[in-house]
């Protein structure tokens, strides 16, 4: 089993950590491990997963993310000062049968949050844009935590700016409907939801077969499938089934696609497609300032697949497929990407590209600066996509040596590039699954899910996260703790 989180920056490895330090003996582990004594599936998957990264980290994905995560992770740390001071620090502060009006205001704002990072980053909401953006929600939660100085901090100025943006930039005659901001495939009697989610499934399902059909990677140990690739779920290839649609002169099964039996051109060609529609223009400054232009028909990696394609369809963008034989030329390959952008009314994209490019020259930003900031990392995966766009389209930057800041063991063992000191590296972990941490000690209803997402197991690693996140995000010393019955 092997995946990628891009909720805690990791990769997860079906191997000791003993087994991960032999295979590193002959480089680096963060993106060489599985080509030494591992099976060519893990490799394979390897690449799925990192594809994943990629078109989190590369693209403007991360930062826009990061408006949201940062928000609430200050939600939630507020959230659970307040509360500590009220109750003490016995976890989780809201238990299940909570349901006085200071707990239902706190769990209306979190679950809002998370709401509107569905819609942009995951699967999408049936909820209507009017709802899903309404800032009432977060100022009655703002108001409960006491101070009206919570309203002044830099993440919740940033992110009021962009629910307000997203709102005000939607037509009024959608603004109000149910699943107004959704985009829909097939008829009435088969809708299938196009969501963000399912164009980075399709990016990485694209890589993934690419890496073993076009490719023909192989390891020391070369075991290969023992069955052929099982097709996505039809939420996950959404985005695979809308660039199959697609195809002039060619029908091409999803199973085919999914099995290495479609060509190099068309996975090129959908590669290319999928990557366009992940490039969001939204750019964070070295001072942590963040630039976010435009509204859905830009912003969601949904919305501009479907917009890129009514341009293909009107003969106002040429097929990506047309770029096949130029695709080692960096030029040839922008001037595509520009087009795509130009005719969704995204102009910024490119630009942002060459600026953070700048940024990472100027200031010598290198994968030493990830200690300083986990978004660091973005910075340095769009740089290296201006430097070589084939590779980091075609294979996920494989060659380009940027991964992800951790990699967890099959006997919960931390590596990190930030640190060779396992108890710095979990200190610096905690920091970057803090927002986890709080959702899991904040609310009885999200503990196990949330201690999952962080990759925490056990009370004594629990204890000593919650310790470290509540003295950096709340300035709180907690002197006792203990978690609740039926609590660990």
């Amino acid at each position: 089993m092997i995946t990628y989180d891009h909720r805690n920056q990791s990769i997860h490895i079906a191997y000791t950590f003993d087994e991960l330090l032999h295979a590193s003996q002959a480089g680096d582990p963060f993106n060489l491990w599985a080509a030494f004594g591992a099976s060519t599936e893990d490799q394979i998957k390897y690449r799925h997963e990192h594809a994943h990264f990629v078109s989190y980290n590369a693209t403007g994905l991360a930062e826009f993310h990061a408006v949201f995560l940062d928000y609430r992770l200050f939600l939630l740390a507020m959230a659970t000062k307040h509360l500590i001071s009220k109750r003490g620090a016995v976890f989780p502060l809201l238990l299940e049968e909570a349901q006085d009006i200071e707990a239902k205001t706190i769990r209306r704002a979190i679950s809002q949050v998370l709401s509107q990072e569905a819609f942009l980053f995951g699967y999408g909401s049936s909820k209507s844009i009017a709802d899903l953006f309404a800032w009432e929600i977060q100022q009655e939660a703002l108001e409960i935590l006491s101070t009206p100085l919570l309203n002044l901090n830099p993440n919740v100025l940033r992110y009021r700016s962009v629910v307000r943006q997203i709102l005000f930039t939607t037509s009024p005659a959608i603004v109000h409907l149910a699943d107004g901001g959704s985009i829909y495939l097939g008829d009435a009697n088969s809708r299938l939801r196009l969501s963000s989610r399912a164009v980075m499934e399709g990016y990485a399902v694209t890589i993934e077969v690419v890496s073993e059909h076009i490719k023909h990677v192989r390891t020391s140990l070369d075991v290969q499938r023992a069955q052929p690739k099982r097709l996505p779920g039809a939420l996950d290839r959404a985005a695979i089934d809308f660039f199959l649609d697609l195809l002039p002169d060619r029908e091409i099964a999803p199973e085919s696609f999914a099995n290495g039996n479609a060509g190099a051109d068309v996975y090129w060609a959908a590669s290319l497609m999928m990557f366009a529609a992940l490039q969001v223009p939204v750019l964070e400054d070295l001072s942590g300032l963040t630039i976010v232009m435009g509204s859905l028909k830009q912003l969601s990696p949904a919305h501009r697949l479907a917009s890129i394609a009514r341009g293909i369809e009107k003969g106002q963008i040429d097929h990506p497929l047309a770029t096949y034989n130029q695709r080692e030329n960096a030029e040839a390959v922008l001037d595509w990407l520009n087009r795509c952008h130009e005719y969704i009314g995204d102009p910024w994209s490119i630009k942002f590209y060459q600026y953070t490019q700048e940024m990472v020259v100027t200031h010598g930003i290198g994968m030493d600066a990830l200690k300083r900031s986990s978004h660091a990392l973005s910075k340095l995966a769009r740089a290296s996509f201006l430097d070589q766009p084939y590779h980091v389209v075609s294979e996920a930057g494989i060659l380009t040596q940027i991964s992800p800041r951790y990699i967890r063991t099959a006997d919960n063992r931390l590596v990190s590039r930030l640190s060779s000191d396992e108890r710095e590296a979990f200190v610096l972990y905690v920091f970057d699954t803090a927002v986890h941490i709080f959702e899991a000690i904040l609310d009885a209803e999200s503990w196990s899910t949330s201690w999952e997402k962080a990759a925490l197991y056990g009370p004594e690693e629990r204890k000593s996260a919650i310790l470290i996140a509540c003295k950096r995000y709340c300035d709180a010393e907690i002197s006792e703790m203990r978690f609740a019955n039926g609590f660990s």
